[in-house]
């Protein structure tokens, strides 16, 4: 992404096991849709709302409106499940423990 708002979002989860003494640290990007199409096209594939363009120049950009959600905005932990959120979109939700999103897609 060219501007930092378009980045995909990461979650890094921390927990402390008061019996044993140790920290499990692990963090993975939100496997939103547009984040495993990236992966699967090793390209961008659709536009960031704050200004980065897919490739392909001029043409291929204009007049898209089909903006990625990136899920990188804040996390939410409600009734065991946790969010990643974006302002423009549907919330992703992620298991809290393995940070794997559910088998939802975008409405």
């Amino acid at each position: 992404a060219r501007h930092m708002f378009d980045g995909d979002g990461m979650i890094i989860g921390v927990t402390f096991n008061p019996k044993t003494k140790q920290v499990l640290f692990r963090n993975r990007f939100v496997r939103t849709d547009g984040y495993v199409a990236d992966q699967e096209k090793g390209i961008m594939s659709r536009p960031g709302i704050f200004g980065t363009k897919v490739s392909g120049g001029f043409f291929r950009n204009l007049f898209r409106i089909d903006f990625k959600n990136v899920a990188n905005t804040h996390c939410l932990y409600r009734n065991d499940k946790l969010y990643a959120l974006w302002e423009g979109g549907w919330p992703y939700v992620v298991d809290p423990l393995s940070l794997e999103k559910d088998v939802v897609k975008e409405p």
